[in-house]
């Protein structure tokens, strides 16, 4: 297992594997669900690459990326409003399905947490589904529900949560 920056090459490895993730969730969250087009999965990458605050962080295994984290500043209004001072925020969190339960969430999670810690942020934000299985995992790492902190991802068509964590 190798942890090393994403390049922007990497854009089509980094869209496949949400693909794969976003595919699971037909397993839990029922029949309203969306799953974005490749199409929309790649702007949302071209956004993250484009963002100078970014850190795009992978985790490589046998040759490919098996899991990658990104985070950037904070910002109101879901990411299109002003910098909230101290906040960082984690804009993605994805682990290849069959990878899941090998240590790799965790090993991105660890470096992102003290990696904005670094940077001077003093506490971190994410967004996830309300019904994802991945909030047994950010629980487990120590982050907590915003109480009230809900919006609705068109993208998804599922309602998301808020968690944060003090850095």
């Amino acid at each position: 297992m190798t942890l090393r920056h994403a390049t922007t090459a990497e854009r089509g490895a980094l869209v496949d594997l949400v693909l794969r993730c976003d595919e699971t969730y037909r397993d839990w969250a029922g029949p309203e669900l969306r799953l974005p087009s490749r199409d929309e999965e790649t702007a949302h990458w071209h956004r993250r690459f484009a963002d100078p605050l970014q850190r795009i962080r992978v985790v490589e295994v046998d040759g490919a990326i098996a899991g990658a984290c990104a985070w950037t500043q904070a910002r109101a209004a879901h990411g299109v409003g002003p910098p909230i001072p101290g906040r960082a925020h984690v804009s993605a969190m994805f682990v290849d399905p069959a990878h899941w339960r090998k240590g790799i969430a965790a090993a991105l999670m660890r470096e992102a947490v003290a990696a904005m810690a670094d940077a001077g942020f003093s506490s971190a934000q994410l967004w996830t589904p309300e019904g994802a299985p991945a909030r047994r995992f950010y629980e487990a790492s120590g982050w907590t529900v915003v109480d009230g902190a809900r919006l609705h991802m068109p993208e998804l068509n599922l309602p998301l949560v808020m968690y944060e964590t003090p850095l």
